[in-house]
């Protein structure tokens, strides 16, 4: 018992990896976001040979809308008619996870924006209500630990319960019937426990989260074009045994593509997370 109530506050304390101002890394997060909103204004909205429609494959609804606002008043309007119109039908087919309006920021891979805390969250799993806190990349060994305690002590209830039953009508020729069906009704919880330890395991052992797997073919890093045509492909899969070490042992490797990210960050050489700029994941420069 004390090493089920000792997981399940770490659960609920712990901070799932919030993309907020206590991360380290916020400062890198924001100025991606800053310059790829400027990079896709500055270099595709201004190229008249560049096809309209090449601009807003990789973009999502949220990423033009906020884009055009920031542009439009130093567009030639009666230029742009045609391709506002082709930007309107866009709208309606092409979505991306890349960037977060809400948060401001690049959203690396594996993150999403919790609609409960209302914040990015680092490999979001999911909101879980029970711990009242959402499950993400820093949290998920210890809401993975806690779900197992929990089966165990179900089980040693259950065994409990068993014993007690038998010991009582040996004594008084009886069934408790209250305490038998309550004590049924325990099991029949943790039999659901259970089958949610056993869905994490799974999970765990094929390096995915609940959120990717319920949308697995909405993210296209796991769905990357092969021979002209969109396969199955985790670039985190390591194997069953070494992807359930990197679930309980969190590291910005679980998230990570860094080429994805190297191009952009070189066109900016005076960038660099590390200097003394930027403290505390604050960019000054941004």
């Amino acid at each position: 018992m004390f090493f089920l109530w000792y997981f399940y506050a770490k659960a609920v304390k712990t901070s799932p990896g919030n993309l907020d101002e206590s991360s380290p890394d916020l400062g890198k997060w924001r100025k991606l976001y800053d310059e790829t909103l400027d990079a896709y204004a500055d270099e595709n909205f201004k190229k008249d040979e560049q096809p309209f429609v090449s601009i807003f494959l990789s973009l999502s609804w949220h990423d033009v809308i906020v884009l055009t606002c920031r542009k439009i008043f130093i567009l030639q309007i009666h230029l742009y008619k045609r391709r506002l119109i082709i930007l309107i039908f866009l709208l309606l087919f092409f979505f991306s996870q890349q960037l977060c309006h809400t948060c401001h920021i690049a959203r690396p891979h594996r993150s999403k924006h919790c609609r409960v805390s209302r914040k990015c969250v680092l490999l979001f799993d999911h909101f879980c209500p029970f711990i009242d806190n959402t499950v993400g990349l820093h949290n998920y060994r210890y809401f993975y630990m806690f779900l197992l305690t929990l089966v165990l002590a179900d089980i040693s209830f259950a065994v409990t319960l068993v014993t007690y039953t038998s010991r009582y009508k040996s004594a008084h020729g009886s069934i408790p019937w209250l305490v038998l069906c309550l004590g049924i009704e325990m099991c029949i919880i943790g039999l659901a426990v259970a089958g949610l330890l056993l869905y994490h395991t799974q999970l765990s052992c094929i390096n995915l989260s609940t959120n990717e797997h319920m949308n697995i073919r909405r993210y296209k890093y796991l769905y990357p074009m092969i021979n002209n045509k969109r396969q199955y492909r985790n670039p985190w899969d390591k194997g069953y045994f070494n992807n359930f070490i990197d679930r309980m042992n969190p590291s910005s490797a679980c998230y990570e593509i860094r080429e994805d990210h190297e191009g952009l960050i070189a066109s900016n050489p005076s960038y660099n997370p590390d200097s003394s700029c930027c403290k505390n994941g604050q960019c000054e420069n941004v």
